[in-house]
């Protein structure tokens, strides 16, 4: 998108015969905790009832190691 206008390539360019934008619902990725804790090598800052907490993680856990993948 450009200033809220689609984007149309010309077909030629993905080398298809055609193509379209489809829109998929898809949830954001929250962890419920605050960047800012991540930051300072621990998890905390938690959100009422977010994934850190169900997966176990407990407030000020500290940070090992982490990976973008």
């Amino acid at each position: 998108m450009l200033s809220g206008k689609v984007i149309l390539f010309p077909i030629e360019v993905f080398r298809a015969k055609s193509h379209k934008l489809v829109k998929i619902e898809q949830e954001i990725l929250d962890f419920g905790m605050d960047r800012l804790a991540i930051e300072e090598g621990a998890v905390g800052r938690f959100k009422v009832g977010n994934r850190a907490q169900k997966a176990g993680l407990r407030e000020w856990d500290k940070i090992l190691e982490s990976s973008y993948t």
